[in-house]
């Protein structure tokens, strides 16, 4: 049995029985096999990110609230990292502490993204990774933002 579902963020995810395909703005999410449902399957996690679309100044700061959800009894430590597809890292710092979700219940964190005054405007991205220690197991959240001229 398969299920889909779409939701208003930009995520990817692969792991065995997982596929998920990302957009501008949504996620398309199709779960088959025995993971189908949430019913059985390994542990496993979801990574999202409010707001997933942000204007930061030059010089200034932003916060993201990041929700790890865990999938059939997951509570591994979750740690994080960033990727942005530009040259735009040279002037981000992007960052957010580790979690530990319940078991099948959620937690949230704060990723604070900072630029630097002297940052291009533009629009850029960055790919924020949770994974846990010495796994394979990675998901993603884009984070779409936009540096606006400082006052």
């Amino acid at each position: 049995m398969n299920q889909r579902g779409i939701a208003p963020l930009v995520i990817v995810a692969i792991v065995a029985g997982v596929a998920v395909v990302a957009g501008v703005g949504i996620y398309v999410v199709t779960r088959g096999g025995e993971n189908a449902g949430g019913g059985g399957g390994e542990p496993d996690f979801e990574i999202s990110a409010n707001p997933h679309l942000i204007s930061i100044p030059q010089g200034g700061s932003e916060n993201i609230t990041i929700t790890i959800k865990s999938l059939n009894g997951f509570n591994s430590t979750v740690e994080f990292f960033g990727v942005t597809g530009t040259d735009i890292g040279h002037y981000i710092d992007a960052s957010c502490p580790s979690v530990t979700p319940p078991p099948n219940g959620q937690v949230t964190t704060t990723l604070t993204i900072s630029v630097d005054s002297d940052a291009p405007t533009g629009e850029y991205y960055i790919d924020w990774h949770a994974k846990i220690d010495e796994s394979p197991l990675i998901h993603t959240a884009f984070i779409g933002f936009t540096v606006t001229a400082s006052s």
